[in-house]
């Protein structure tokens, strides 16, 4: 059971780059493109489909327009 802060979703990768043990990627949410970063053996290739949790106290929400953090 996910904890009141964490929200499970089923992610698309746009794009996953590696960065060693992690891998930083690319995905739509909301209408928006965001960058999480996940465990390398959790996306392997774009387009790939995957579920993924988020924990919200560790999201940084940025504002595309004014690049401010909300």
């Amino acid at each position: 059971m996910l904890g009141p802060d964490h929200v499970r979703i089923e992610v698309r990768v746009e794009l996953a780059q590696p960065t060693g043990t992690r891998v930083q990627a690319i995905l739509p949410l909301g209408g928006v493109s965001i960058i999480i970063e996940l465990g390398a053996h959790e996306v392997s290739a774009p387009a790939e489909r995957s579920q993924t949790d988020l924990d919200m106290t560790h999201a940084v929400l940025i504002d595309p327009a004014t690049e401010q953090v909300i």
